[in-house]
C-alpha cells in the first residue's frame, strides 16, 4: 500500500491505498462510467472533477468507492481525524473532491495502460 496526501481548501489530507481488492471494485465502478479516463488524464481543475464525478456516477456507486477507498484509509491532518462526509459541513464538493483524488490516488496505475498515439506500437520480431 503506497501512502499519499493531499490538500483541499486549506487542509490537508493523508491516507494509504486501499487493498488491491478494494481497488479491483473501484475500477470496476468507474471503469463503468467515463470518469475513470476523465479523472486519471489530470488536467481537470477540482470544479471539473467534481462535476464529472456528480455527472457520471450514481449516489450508490459513490458510496461504494467512500466504502472502499475512503473510510479506514484517509486521514484529516493534523489531528488525524478519519475522514467522513459530515466532517466537510455545507463544503460537501470538497467531499466529494476528496473521493476524486482519493480514486486517482489508487487507480493511477490503470493510467499506465496508456500509449501515446503519437508512439508507434511495438511489436516483437520472432
Amino acid at each position: 500500500m503506497a501512502e499519499f496526501s493531499f490538500e483541499i481548501g486549506e487542509t490537508d489530507y493523508s491516507g494509504k491505498t486501499a487493498s488491491a481488492k478494494n481497488q479491483m471494485e473501484a475500477l470496476h465502478i468507474m471503469g463503468g462510467s467515463s470518469t475513470l479516463l476523465t479523472l486519471l488524464k489530470g488536467e481537470l481543475s477540482d470544479m471539473a472533477m467534481v462535476t464529472a464525478m456528480v455527472a457520471s456516477l450514481s449516489m450508490d456507486q459513490v458510496r461504494q468507492l467512500e466504502a472502499l477507498l475512503v473510510k479506514g484509509n484517509v486521514l484529516r491532518e493534523p489531528d488525524n481525524v478519519p475522514v467522513a462526509a459530515n466532517l466537510f459541513g455545507d463544503k460537501i464538493q470538497d467531499y466529494y473532491l476528496l473521493i476524486g483524488k482519493t480514486a486517482v490516488e489508487n487507480l493511477q496505475g490503470f493510467w499506465s495502460l496508456h500509449r501515446q498515439t503519437d508512439a508507434p506500437e511495438t511489436v516483437e520480431q520472432p
